[in-house]
Formats: C-alpha cells, sequence, structure tokens
C-alpha cells in the first residue's frame, strides 16, 4: 500500500478503537462496513477462500463491475472509455481504490497508535498490558489483514481479464501482489504474537535480544577500530625507522 499520512484527528485511548464512519452513497466501498467482512478470517486467523470470494464479487458488482466481452475488446484495442460500452468503469474503479485506500490508512494509524501504546506499557518494568488494548489491537490487526485479503482478491480478479498487464513485473499485478503479500506475512506475524499471552513478556525478551546484538555490534566495531589504529601505528614506526636510516 501506499505511504499513509498521519491522522487528520489527534489519537488518544479515547478515540483510538473508532470505527470508520461514511454515509449511506459511501459506505458501500468501505470492507469493514460492509456484511460478511468478520467471515473472511476464521477462528485461527486463517482466510475462508469461498467467503472471500463471495465477499469481493458482491463489493465488485456493486461498486465497479469488471469489464467483460466487447467492453473489454474495445478497451484492450485502443478505443476510448466511452467506446468501450462501460464509461463508468474507469471512475468506478478508481473510486473503489480510493476509498479502500482510505480505510486501510484509517486503520493502519490508529493500528500504529496501538502497538506503540503495547510496546511502551510492556517495556515498563513490570508493566502489565490491559485486555481492552490487547483485544482492540487485535481487532484493528484483524481489519488491516482483511481489506488487504480483499485487495489480493481483487487484483487477482482483475489478472484474469487483463494477462497481458499482470506480466509486467515492473509496474504490474505480480508487483503489486508481492507488496501485498509481504504486509500481510507482517501482519499476520504481528496477529499470532497478540493473540499469545505472554505477549509482554515477549516483547521485553526481543527488547533484550536487541540490546544484546546492539552491544554485541559495539564491540566488533571497537575491535576494528583498535586493529586499524595497531596498523597505524605499526606503519608509522615502520616509516620512521626507514627514513632514519
Amino acid at each position: 500500500m501506499t505511504t499513509c499520512p498521519p491522522s487528520s484527528v489527534t489519537l488518544t485511548l479515547e478515540n483510538y478503537a473508532v470505527n470508520i464512519t461514511a454515509n449511506t452513497a459511501t459506505s458501500k466501498y468501505f470492507i469493514t462496513l460492509r456484511s460478511g467482512w468478520q467471515n473472511i478470517f476464521n477462528d485461527n486467523n486463517v482466510v475462508v477462500q469461498a467467503n472471500l470470494t463471495t465477499f469481493t464479487q458482491a463489493l465488485l458488482t456493486e461498486t465497479a463491475p469488471p469489464l467483460s466481452g466487447d467492453a473489454l475488446k474495445n478497451l484492450k484495442e485502443g478505443r476510448s472509455e466511452s467506446q468501450s460500452g462501460q464509461p463508468s468503469y474507469g471512475t468506478q474503479a478508481k473510486l473503489l481504490r480510493d476509498y479502500i485506500k482510505q480505510e486501510y490508512c484509517y486503520y493502519y494509524t490508529r493500528y500504529s497508535f496501538a502497538l506503540n501504546l503495547i510496546l511502551t506499557n510492556a517495556s515498563q518494568s513490570g508493566g502489565t498490558l490491559s485486555t481492552e488494548l490487547k483485544n482492540n489491537t487485535a481487532l484493528l490487526n484483524k481489519k488491516l489483514n482483511t481489506i488487504l485479503a480483499v485487495l489480493g482478491e481483487i487484483v487477482d480478479k482483475r489478472s484474469l481479464s487483463i494477462k497481458g498487464y499482470i506480466e509486467n513485473n515492473d509496474d504490474g499485478l505480480n508487483s503489486l501482489n508481492s507488496a501485498l503479500s509481504t504486509a500481510r506475512t507482517r501482519l499476520r506475524e504481528n496477529s499470532e504474537k497478540l493473540e499469545k499471552k505472554d505477549l509482554a513478556a515477549d516483547i521485553q525478551s526481543s527488547m533484550i535480544d536487541y540490546s544484546l546484538e546492539k552491544n554485541e555490534s559495539s564491540r566488533n566495531m571497537l575491535a576494528i577500530y583498535g586493529f586499524m589504529n595497531i596498523v597505524a601505528v605499526g606503519m608509522l614506526f615502520y616509516l620512521y625507522t626507514h627514513v632514519k636510516e
């Protein structure tokens, strides 16, 4: 996903978990405001493909139906959008993308805020995590995972009708799918950690490991500098003795 801007509102413990809102006309574009989004992942955080396919198909049918038949043929042969038979397709597709990005960034900024709270609490000596904070963070994680899963399914469906574009590895759908896969993997890893009861202990352990690695790196650098200084002194002594001769 494109880098998200900072939240337009100041996030606090009172508002970070508030759901995104929309009016009647735009609510159909927001994935987490549509019925059935909660069923895309099962209790084990695994995608239920049948539910994902059904949900995505309904979303596209209502917001941005894919080109097909003569409309797709005309567009691929270079005719204008108005000649494709679906003059509003481009506008609808862009609108859907913009709303998905808006929804993703809305929850991403709040998810980042919640994770920072967890890290801050866990890093404190004897710090504890509230059940509400942990549950809200897990829910935000699920929403982000769901948005990315639906977006990936949309990309897959589009790729079936535009095969030439998907084979463009630099700017095409393969590149986007790779980025989405990476993001989903990171979110799943976070989700697994959030499900653990000893989350605070895991975070503290990770911070200790990081400190040890940092110290080890510092010692290695000092050793390198020491060796370089010894070599430099040796070279100066060598030059000095040979100049005297």
